[in-house]
């Protein structure tokens, strides 16, 4: 007997596809599958797996935080070390930090 409540993965994204009926299309990438056949439908997937598959969706908007992250700390700590730490020199380094969180979540809505 088939079980309607099946708890396999989709073999490209693996995304759940518990209560999702027999067959149908995943809404996470769109893979068909098929519970009767087995199509479209993988084992399910670790943790690892899950964290490896996410950072590969989101690789560009991951290096994105790390680097522009990265750039912004040595800006602070090069006002700092110039003393351009007045009222000035924060509110160019609060624009810096707004423009790239703006970047980020461009990348990010991009990549969904």
């Amino acid at each position: 007997m088939l079980d309607l409540e099946a708890t396999d993965t989709c073999s490209n994204c693996g995304y759940e596809l518990t209560g999702l009926g027999l067959r149908g299309q995943c809404p996470e990438c769109g893979q068909y599958f098929d519970h009767a056949t087995h199509e479209g439908v993988g084992e399910p997937i670790t943790p690892t797996d899950r964290t490896r598959l996410w950072l590969d969706k989101h690789l560009r908007t991951t290096t994105i935080a790390v680097v522009g992250g990265l750039m912004l700390l040595a800006i602070l700590v090069l006002m700092l070390a110039a003393n351009i730490a007045g009222p000035t020199g924060f509110s160019i380094f609060a624009v810096l930090v707004v423009a790239w969180l703006l970047i980020l979540v461009a990348s990010y809505f991009e990549e969904t």
